[in-house]
Protein backbone atom coordinates (compact mmCIF):
# COMPACT_ATOMS: atom_id res chain seq x y z
CA UNK A 1 0.00 0.00 0.00
CA UNK A 2 1.33 3.46 -0.84
CA UNK A 3 1.23 6.57 1.34
CA UNK A 4 -2.05 7.66 -0.24
CA UNK A 5 -3.70 4.57 1.24
CA UNK A 6 -4.30 2.82 -2.05
CA UNK A 7 -3.20 -0.67 -2.84
CA UNK A 8 -4.01 -3.82 -4.66
CA UNK A 9 -4.94 -7.30 -3.59
CA UNK A 10 -7.64 -8.76 -1.39
CA UNK A 11 -6.34 -7.70 2.01
CA UNK A 12 -9.19 -7.13 4.45
CA UNK A 13 -7.27 -4.09 5.76
CA UNK A 14 -8.18 -2.35 2.50
CA UNK A 15 -11.92 -3.11 2.73
CA UNK A 16 -13.96 -0.16 4.07
CA UNK A 17 -15.97 -2.28 6.50
CA UNK A 18 -16.65 -1.16 10.01
CA UNK A 19 -17.57 -4.48 11.62
CA UNK A 20 -18.17 -8.19 11.18
CA UNK A 21 -21.56 -9.88 11.15
CA UNK A 22 -20.79 -11.35 14.59
CA UNK A 23 -20.61 -7.81 16.02
CA UNK A 24 -24.12 -6.86 14.96
CA UNK A 25 -26.87 -7.03 17.53
CA UNK A 26 -30.48 -8.10 17.05
CA UNK A 27 -32.50 -5.67 14.96
CA UNK A 28 -29.48 -4.14 13.20
CA UNK A 29 -29.17 -4.15 9.42
CA UNK A 30 -25.97 -4.09 7.37
CA UNK A 31 -24.75 -4.98 3.90
CA UNK A 32 -22.05 -7.50 3.10
CA UNK A 33 -18.76 -5.89 2.05
CA UNK A 34 -16.54 -8.96 1.79
CA UNK A 35 -16.49 -12.67 2.55
CA UNK A 36 -13.11 -13.17 4.23
CA UNK A 37 -12.24 -16.75 3.44
CA UNK A 38 -11.15 -19.21 0.83
CA UNK A 39 -13.02 -20.42 -2.19
CA UNK A 40 -14.95 -23.07 -0.27
CA UNK A 41 -16.15 -20.57 2.33
CA UNK A 42 -17.21 -18.06 -0.33
CA UNK A 43 -19.04 -20.74 -2.31
CA UNK A 44 -20.87 -21.92 0.82
CA UNK A 45 -21.91 -18.35 1.67
CA UNK A 46 -22.96 -17.68 -1.95
CA UNK A 47 -25.09 -20.84 -1.82
CA UNK A 48 -26.85 -19.39 1.23
CA UNK A 49 -27.53 -16.15 -0.65
CA UNK A 50 -24.70 -14.10 0.87
CA UNK A 51 -22.86 -11.97 -1.67
CA UNK A 52 -21.13 -8.58 -1.43
CA UNK A 53 -23.93 -6.01 -1.41
CA UNK A 54 -26.49 -8.33 0.20
CA UNK A 55 -28.45 -6.58 2.94
CA UNK A 56 -28.81 -8.63 6.14
CA UNK A 57 -30.89 -8.02 9.26
CA UNK A 58 -29.96 -9.79 12.49
CA UNK A 59 -33.12 -11.30 13.94
CA UNK A 60 -31.64 -12.99 17.03
CA UNK A 61 -28.26 -13.74 18.59
CA UNK A 62 -27.70 -16.41 21.20
CA UNK A 63 -24.87 -14.59 22.92
CA UNK A 64 -21.12 -14.51 22.64
CA UNK A 65 -19.90 -17.35 20.44
CA UNK A 66 -23.33 -18.75 19.65
CA UNK A 67 -25.55 -18.96 16.60
CA UNK A 68 -27.14 -15.99 14.86
CA UNK A 69 -30.51 -15.94 13.11
CA UNK A 70 -30.33 -13.57 10.15
CA UNK A 71 -32.84 -12.40 7.59
CA UNK A 72 -32.06 -11.94 3.90
CA UNK A 73 -35.19 -10.69 2.19
CA UNK A 74 -37.93 -13.16 3.10
CA UNK A 75 -35.44 -15.94 4.01
CA UNK A 76 -34.07 -16.68 7.46
CA UNK A 77 -30.77 -18.48 8.06
CA UNK A 78 -28.71 -19.63 11.03
CA UNK A 79 -25.05 -18.66 10.92
CA UNK A 80 -22.39 -19.85 13.38
CA UNK A 81 -20.19 -17.36 15.23
CA UNK A 82 -16.98 -18.43 13.46
CA UNK A 83 -18.60 -17.93 10.06
CA UNK A 84 -20.10 -14.60 11.13
CA UNK A 85 -16.64 -13.35 12.13
CA UNK A 86 -15.50 -13.82 8.52
CA UNK A 87 -18.34 -11.80 6.95
CA UNK A 88 -17.34 -8.15 6.81
CA UNK A 89 -20.23 -5.68 6.93
CA UNK A 90 -21.10 -2.02 6.54
CA UNK A 91 -24.02 -0.91 8.68
CA UNK A 92 -27.06 0.48 6.85
CA UNK A 93 -28.26 3.75 8.29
Amino acid sequence: MDQAGTGTGNSTAEIPASLTLSELGAGRTASVVCLDGGRGFREKMNGMGLFPGTEITVVHTSGNGGMMLISIGSSRLMVGHQMAERILMREVI
